[in-house]
């Protein structure tokens, strides 16, 4: 059984690295997503989830600070909404849906032209409950998933666009 497992390992591991499959960011040659990301500078984006969304996206991008001499800059829109989902039998509210969409466009610093745009849309829930600081905390609490998961997705979409289509200069 354990000679089984093992030639199974090996056929997998034989299979996926002659499938073209490589890592997001995997180097190959001197051309990273990650090195691309660096170089990434984020313009600041208004309101207060546009500030947190900021931030999140520096940690993710700019790990190392801000790049010095930008390639790309990104600008981030965002709308949010808010919808009741879940009404009671006294025709109460009981459970909210928070939308954040955003749209985005990574642009050449040197021409000043977009070179790839996307849009992403996260969802979070939470309970209206009897207590306004609980029901408070808990739109605070999904409104920073909300955040959270859309810096992930922009970076994820942005870093397939760059090992995808490399840059040429």
């Amino acid at each position: 059984m354990l000679l089984f497992r093992a030639f199974i390992f090996v056929l997998a591991a034989n299979f996926i690295s002659s499938c073209g499959f490589e890592p997001l960011y995997g180097h190959r040659g001197a051309v990273s997503a990650s090195n691309q990301l660096a170089a990434v500078r984020i313009k600041p984006i208004k309101d207060r989830l546009g500030q947190d969304l900021h931030n999140h996206l520096l940690d993710l991008f700019n790990p190392h600070g801000r790049p010095a001499q930008p390639k790309y800059y990104l600008e981030v829109r965002l709308d949010t909404s808010s919808s009741n989902v879940a009404v009671s039998k006294e025709a109460l509210a009981s459970r909210v849906n928070f939308e954040l969409n955003s749209k985005f466009r990574l642009i050449d610093s040197q021409t000043g032209k977009p070179v790839y745009q996307g849009a992403d849309r996260v969802i979070a829930g939470y309970n209206l409950l009897s207590s306004n600081f609980a029901t408070k905390s808990a739109e605070v609490d999904a409104q920073v998933r909300t955040v959270r998961q859309a810096a992930f997705n922009i970076q994820t979409q942005i870093a397939s666009y760059f090992k995808t289509s490399p840059p040429t200069r």
